[in-house]
This record gives structure tokens, C-alpha cells and sequence, in this order.
């Protein structure tokens, strides 16, 4: 198994999580680059997710 499928899976089992425990997710390749922002757009960080690309979850508290 690849390394990009296993971090892809643990991405998707933390996004799962977040959704369920009121944490929001800025994913990225490099940590930090990407906010919020508008959530009608794609960030490049889902972008490369869903490629499978090796991504970095960034979970922060709603509100901060």
C-alpha cells in the first residue's frame, strides 16, 4: 500500500471526526498556507487530497 493512500484514508477518517466534533480542517501540503476562507471555493489542499496526494491536517477549534 502507498503512503499517499494510507495518509489519504487517515485524512478522510479525521475529516469524519471533525465534522462530528465541531473542529474545522485547513489541509494543505504545507502547513499553514491556507485559511478558512470561503467554503464554496476548493482549496488546493482538497484538491491534492483527493488526488491521493501526501496532504497535512491542521484541525482548529470553530471560532479561532
Amino acid at each position: 500500500m502507498c503512503l499517499g493512500k494510507v495518509l489519504a484514508e487517515r485524512a478522510i477518517y479525521a475529516f469524519i471526526a471533525s465534522l462530528l466534533s465541531g473542529y474545522d480542517l485547513v489541509l494543505d501540503e504545507r502547513p499553514c498556507l491556507f485559511s478558512k476562507g470561503d467554503r464554496t471555493k476548493l482549496s488546493p489542499g482538497i484538491v491534492l487530497l483527493a488526488k491521493g496526494e501526501d496532504v497535512a491536517l491542521h484541525p482548529r477549534r470553530h471560532g479561532t
